[in-house]
């Protein structure tokens, strides 16, 4: 339970100094509407509120949305077309009306929680292990499109850690050994499990970090803020093997798995408060930032 409530409180939330990106929301509204998207017309508001916000009307056969921010367009736009075109915006394909409909009064609507996140570790292997581009923006699309702010982005750890454990001294082979194949990736990330389903091609780490920055720029171009794994302590059995005066815990779990499966490692997590975890954090972090170019996160948030 400690270690479950340290995961969650080491998971960093990516600073988000993109200004309004008007054109990102317009061509989001291109690809859900190519045959009317030029009957949308999008105003950000210049109110100071607490609260996300937007309203909609027609006027001269076109749709006015005014808002708060780009994620609240996108949730405006499909509020507007699920209740007054009965239109369908799905995982499975979206349904563009033939017309849009007039409405007969402005609609307004506030948004209540400020927070709205999307996805958990399990969701990422369970769902999408192998998602390209093309999946991920129509993903991204879906996430806007219902007011999501928040999404978790875990996509391209291999790299994080790969460069990390270079600064340990770990050789390429050493690293493999400890990062989990694509379907595993979400329990490797957890510390359920290291290696399992691996070694992973170089080239495969390198595309997974080229897609994540994709990803990340196209959340932060819609407003969104995501969520990107922090230290929490999990390092390669090895590393303990290697350096003695470390002090750790092992995960219950993982001497379960290791019990019923001999090919399974133990895993270990260092105890908070040692040199080597706040330097190791640190690298960590830094490694985050620079395979995921946010270069807009400031040292102290490391």
């Amino acid at each position: 339970m400690r270690i479950s409530i340290f995961l969650v409180m080491s998971i960093l939330c990516a600073y988000n100094s993109h200004a309004q990106n008007k054109n990102a929301v317009l061509k989001l509204i291109e690809r859900v509407l190519p045959n009317h998207h030029k009957q949308i017309e999008v105003h950000y508001s210049k109110e100071n509120t607490e609260k996300d916000w937007y309203e909609i009307e027609t006027k001269k056969n076109k749709v006015i949305i005014k808002a708060t921010n780009n994620v609240s367009i996108a949730a405006a736009l499909h509020y507007y077309l699920k209740n007054y075109t009965n239109s369908s915006l799905s995982w499975t394909g979206y349904q563009e009306p033939k017309a849009l409909s007039k409405l007969s009064k402005k609609v307004e609507n506030t948004v209540i929680s400020d927070y709205r996140l999307y996805f958990n570790y399990c969701t990422f292997n369970y769902t999408m292990s192998f998602w390209n581009w093309e999946r991920w923006e129509k993903e991204i699309d879906w996430m806007a499109l219902r007011g999501i702010n928040m999404p978790l982005a875990m996509v391209g750890q291999e790299a994080v850690w790969q460069n990390t454990l270079r600064r340990l001294g770990y050789t390429d082979s050493e690293i493999k050994d400890f990062i989990g194949g694509p379907a595993f990736n979400a329990w490797w990330l957890m510390g359920n499990l290291e290696g399992w389903g691996g070694p992973v091609p170089q080239s495969w780490i390198d595309e997974q970090a080229e897609l994540q920055k994709k990803i990340v720029n196209r959340m932060r171009d819609l407003g969104m803020k995501p969520i990107m794994q922090g230290f929490y302590g999990m390092v390669p059995n090895s590393l303990i093997k290697n350096i003695h005066q470390l002090k750790y815990t092992i995960l219950v779990y993982g001497v379960v798995l290791s019990v019923l499966r001999c090919c399974y490692q133990q895993i270990h997590f260092l105890v908070k408060f040692q040199k080597f975890i706040m330097k190791n954090k640190k690298s960590f972090m830094e490694e985050q930032i620079i395979t995921k170019e946010i270069h807009s996160m400031k040292e102290e948030h490391l």
